[in-house]
């Protein structure tokens, strides 16, 4: 059975463990309040991309003539599930459809989708030089832009994001990353030492050492248990000091 000798110990450690984190907690949150939104969002010289949508200019093809590669592969229709959403969206100025044929409830998640030519229907995959023109015309800065690469999950800049990401690094002073879509080239964040500090401050914040993405995840559910046991044995270890207390002036 727990003595009080063993609640004073548990005590004593549970209090600086969840000290370390309360210290955490404030000087996080003293940064949220301090920091500049703007420059740690990232964003400082993302623009934002336009193209001229004049669907008159362009002889589109029906969306129900267009060829899934999936088709092509050979697949039989008993295999093959039909897109859940078909868009059509903008490409360096041309229109494209995209098929989704599977999406989480989020753009971060895992997704199955293609992208078609919307004006002769042939299946298209995104090359080096076309991502490197769409992110050249998000970035409002002076820095050169590397080579695109296509890289795979996960990410340290994007933890959330379970699909493939065009990263195109820029060599300016803040040491900015654009990353876009494999599949669309949409610019999807840009990122630079402003915001991965905040990176930084946000998983300490949230104890998110595991990289989740979030905050609801085992380490902080564990630190609420150690926090309701230091509360239980520093209630244990008051009752027994009162008890104490009050045996001595009684006796």
């Amino acid at each position: 059975m727990p003595t009080l000798k063993h609640f004073k110990v548990f005590h004593k450690w549970l209090s600086v463990l969840v000290g370390i984190q309360l210290i955490i907690w404030l000087v996080t949150g003293l940064y949220f309040n301090l920091m500049d939104a703007n420059l740690a969002s990232g964003n400082e010289h993302r623009v934002r991309v336009q193209y001229d949508h004049n669907l008159a200019a362009f002889d589109l093809i029906s969306i129900a003539n267009v060829s899934p590669s999936k088709l092509e592969k050979g697949d039989n229709d008993a295999s093959f599930d039909a897109p859940i959403k078909v868009e059509q969206i903008w490409l360096l100025g041309k229109p494209y459809y995209h098929f989704v044929y599977e999406a989480g409830a989020h753009g971060d998640q895992k997704r199955d989708s293609e992208l078609f030519n919307a004006v002769n229907g042939e299946n298209v995959k995104l090359s080096p030089p076309q991502v490197l023109t769409i992110a050249e015309q998000s970035y409002s800065g002076s820095g050169e832009l590397s080579k695109p690469i296509l890289r795979q999950p996960p990410f340290d800049d994007y933890v959330a994001q379970q699909n493939p990401m065009w990263q195109v690094d820029v060599k300016d002073e803040n040491n900015t990353t654009i990353y876009l879509d494999e599949v669309t080239g949409q610019v999807l964040r840009h990122v630079n030492d402003d915001s991965r500090l905040k990176g930084l401050m946000l998983k300490l914040h949230f104890m998110d050492y595991g990289n989740t993405g979030g905050f609801n995840h085992w380490l902080i559910i564990c630190f609420a248990v150690a926090t309701l046991f230091l509360s239980v044995t520093g209630m244990v270890w008051l009752v027994e000091l009162l008890k104490r207390d009050l045996h001595k002036r009684l006796g």
